[in-house]
């Protein structure tokens, strides 16, 4: 038990980025070759499943009789328990309807976001490739426990926290834990310093995506453990707290409360002082009393806002608590570090500078339905298209990414790699200039990845007979080893004025928020 609670410790406390992929393996008692799965059950037997606790299900039951708690609505269900004391069953009866009604509205409202939310926890379960005494296995993400050595590529999603043994051309997308929209650049040397998550460029963390190349890994967290567990942690842990429409229609129900008994009592006081029988004056203070209360203004509440959480829902947001719609209504600054937290970490090719003139791309996203029209809106012809292909050709076999089809997984066209790399593909099929063979029929011989001080990505393959060097880059980086550029079907040699031009173009896009890229290519 004790070494069971050091272990415990040393995964939480150990700072995996500062130490060396071997001496990772060895704080875990693993190795290259991973652990046997007598052994991870043994660990799996202390941390739990490799999985994220959900919060406490709530029963239906007690959820639908949550929707009674308002102050409003009790108000209203004394009044219509009133109403049968003093012998108006009707008005008592379309009290209590009302009353059922909202509760039920209310109900199937949070019901339904709650299997929405509970839905969005798939999003980080993938099956991960282990190895298992020195032979690759496949092992469902629950299963993985720390020091096992898992095996990463290109479109898959990280299982676990892992310290990187071996990548090559190895980057993640992290904008589900960090917020940054770009792929970040990963390697397996150690870091002296400590550092926060975004620049640990030698971990990979559960629940995001990788956009190119491979690598190795060895697990360091799992579950709760992982930065995904922590965030998860922290959800849970938040306070409830009202939104202004319940603060304000608490304050009503209270005012109405107060006004109502005080108004009550003295009317059967001034009845009773009349000479009114005893019963009469009750029964017109308490008509007084019930006549005074909004009946229908919980179910008009209620149906305004789930009118409103429809309406959100159709635009891809999920309101759990009715009220809360109307909090996002009452919110007058959001506070944002970046674009990545708000986007859909979706690009698309909007323009095109080709042969001197400028062209516009239509359609959005990775869906390959659009075209491309000039500066007039007129479609291009396909001996335009042919022409242009040139640059389509180069900037697609410079790009490790791919679009794919909807399917289980996905409602839409989605990506694999790079959101940049696969607005490139996407326009490039939007023409029809990219076949899905191509990649078969143009093999690549030799990468140049990206990197941060080259700026630019390079790609050798084999066309046919001849080979070519397709490139694509900041256009400061491109236009600095360019000597030619295409014009009217032939390379000629390009000009101080041929520069000033494109860099004219390139401040133009890049002052319309614009992410700017070259394309080039060369005979080799």
């Amino acid at each position: 038990m004790q070494n069971d609670r050091d272990r415990t410790a040393l995964i939480e406390n150990t700072e995996f980025y500062r130490l060396t992929g071997q001496k990772t393996l060895e704080k875990l008692g693993s190795s290259e070759k991973g652990l046997s799965r007598k052994t991870a059950d043994r660990v799996r037997s202390r941390y739990g499943s490799n999985e994220i606790a959900a919060d406490v299900t709530v029963p239906r039951w007690m959820l639908f009789l949550k929707q009674f708690r308002d102050l409003l609505v009790l108000v209203l269900i004394a009044a219509g328990i009133i109403s049968f004391v003093i012998g108006s069953y009707r008005d008592g009866m379309v009290m209590f309807v009302i009353v059922i009604i909202n509760a039920i509205i209310g109900f199937i409202q949070e019901y339904k976001a709650g299997r929405i939310l509970d839905s969005l926890k798939e999003l980080i379960k993938s099956p991960a490739r282990v190895m298992v005494d020195g032979e690759l296995a496949e092992v469902p993400q629950r299963l993985l426990v720390p020091g096992d050595v898992v095996e990463i590529d290109a479109g898959d999603k990280l299982p676990a926290d892992v310290r990187l043994i071996e990548s090559f051309d190895f980057r993640t997308v992290e904008f589900s834990l960090t917020g940054e929209s770009m792929p970040q650049e990963k390697h397996t040397n150690s870091i002296k310093d400590r550092c926060i998550i975004s620049d640990q460029e030698n971990m990979a963390f559960m629940g995001t995506t990788v956009a190119t190349g491979s690598a190795t890994g060895v697990v360091v967290r799992t579950g709760m453990l992982t930065e995904m567990g922590k965030i998860a942690s922290m959800t849970q842990e938040t306070a409830a707290i009202k939104s202004p429409l319940q603060r304000e229609l608490g304050n009503l129900a209270r005012w109405l409360t107060g006004i109502v008994v005080i108004l009550s009592i003295g009317l059967f006081g001034i009845a009773y002082w009349q000479g009114f029988p005893l019963v009469t004056s009750m029964i017109l203070a308490l008509g007084v009393a019930v006549a005074s209360v909004p009946q229908a203004l919980p179910a008009q509440v209620t149906v305004a806002l789930t009118a409103a959480s429809k309406r959100l829902a159709e635009r891809k947001a999920v309101v759990k608590n009715l009220p809360s719609v109307e909090t996002l209504g009452s919110t007058t600054v959001i506070c944002t570090d970046k674009t990545g937290t708000l986007t859909k970490n979706e690009m698309t090719a909007t323009n095109v500078w080709f042969n001197g003139s400028e062209y516009r791309l239509t359609g959005i996203g990775y869906k390959p339905e659009g075209g491309m029209i000039d500066a007039d809106g007129t479609e291009l012809t396909e001996e335009q298209i042919e022409e242009i292909e040139i640059m389509m050709d180069a900037g697609t076999m410079a790009s490790n990414a791919e679009i794919h089809a909807p399917d289980e997984d996905h409602k839409s066209w989605y990506p694999v790699g790079d959101p940049t790399e696969a607005a490139l593909v996407a326009m490039s099929t939007k023409l029809g200039t990219r076949s899905s063979e191509e990649d078969e029929e143009n093999p690549e011989l030799h990468e140049f990845p990206f990197d941060s001080e080259r700026k630019r990505m390079s790609s050798v393959r084999q066309f046919g007979d001849r080979i070519e060097l397709a490139m694509k880059g900041a256009p400061d980086s491109v236009l600095a080893i360019s000597k030619y550029i295409y014009r009217n079907g032939k390379a000629v040699p390009m000009t101080d004025e041929d520069r000033k031009r494109i860099r004219a173009v390139n401040e133009e896009y890049s002052d319309k928020a614009l992410r700017v890229l070259a394309i080039a290519f060369r005979p080799l």
